[in-house]
Order: C-alpha cells, then structure tokens, then sequence
C-alpha cells in the first residue's frame, strides 16, 4: 500500500523516496535479517514478523525500485506501540535515512493517536530519536518510575510477548557469545501529538 512519495525540493538526498506500509517481500527480508544478524546492537527479528507485520514501514527508491530500509512496529495494549526496529541498508547509512524513515512513520501513526516507545543501545540512535521529537530515558525504570500501569504494561505483558519470540530468544543468546553483546538498551518515549 502506498503512503507517501517524497519528491519536492527538500534536500537532494530525499527526493524519489516512497514510502510503503506492507511486510516486507521474502528477499527483502532475508536482507534484513542477514544485516540484522551481524549486528551486536539488534537482538533480531524473525522472518515472520518481517513478512506478516501489518505495521512494517518500507523505504524505496522509486525510480530504482530499490530497497533502502524498514521499520517494524509492534502494536500493544493500551494504545502504545513499539518501534521495534529503524533498519537501513549497509551501503544507505550515515545519509539520514533513518531520520527520515522514523519521521515518515510517526506522521503515519499519529493519526492514530498511538504512544510509541523504542528501546536502542547506539548514540546514532538517540540523535535520530530526540530529533523525532521522543522523549529519552536512561532505562525502562526511570521511564516506568513508579507507575503501577507502565510497570504492569512493560515489565510484564510487553516482556512477555517479546520474549515469547523463539527466534530471537536464539540470537539473543547466540550475540552475547559471539559479540559479548549485553543489550543495555535506553529507552525513548513519543506521546502522540496534535
């Protein structure tokens, strides 16, 4: 499904984007996966998230047709959302895509009014986050600080449905033997706005 098509003036960088709400196609998704796996700083996703998510956002070049990156988003109770990925393709990073593509997909989601949260390890991240306009906590903790709702919400149903994921319970495993990877991830908050 088509969502939106960016081809004005803005910077040359952006022009001949689109943006596309829809799973990704399988070679799409094993690209994403392969990078995903290399990576110390992803826990990782599975295959069927990536192809089956009704909230996967898909960046393309349009007069190549390329793929350029996703985010996957995990819809929750309560009206909250994960970002649960901001993901761009090796050769398209360091450009601003992911500044763009979490931009696009918060314009997209606002309408629904939807909270949105994600969880990151990298500065790069942070950077892209507070420029989105979220709101940054050191850790789940400091975010929850002492609400019965948010500690209910995160610490049990949301921690639940993420780690009831087979395939990323074996990456995360599998990264912190092979990487040392620890996941001390901070934690960013966007209430939806007007």
């Amino acid at each position: 499904m088509f969502i939106e098509r960016q081809t004005t003036n803005q910077l040359n960088t952006y022009r001949g984007l689109e943006l596309q709400r829809r799973g990704l196609t399988h070679q799409e998704a094993l690209l994403v996966m392969e990078q995903i796996s290399s990576s110390p700083d992803i826990t990782g996703y599975s295959y069927r998230e990536w192809t089956k998510s009704k909230d996967t956002f898909v960046l393309l070049n349009i007069h190549t047709g390329e793929f350029i990156g996703a985010i996957l988003v995990h819809d929750l109770l309560d009206n909250w959302s994960e970002i649960a990925v901001v993901f761009i393709c090796e050769k398209y990073r360091s450009v601003g895509y992911g500044h763009y593509l979490l931009n696009a997909c918060i314009r997209t989601l606002k309408h629904s009014n939807k909270k949105l949260f994600l969880f990151y390890s990298k500065a790069v991240m942070e950077t892209i986050s507070i420029n989105a306009g979220f709101e940054i906590f050191a850790s789940e903790k400091e975010f929850i600080n002492r609400s019965l709702i948010k500690w209910l919400s995160l610490n049990i149903i949301y921690k639940a449905l993420w780690l009831s994921n087979a395939y990323r319970l074996r990456e995360i495993r599998r990264k912190k033997k092979q990487f040392g990877s620890d996941f001390n991830f901070k934690m960013a908050v966007y209430l939806a706005r007007s």
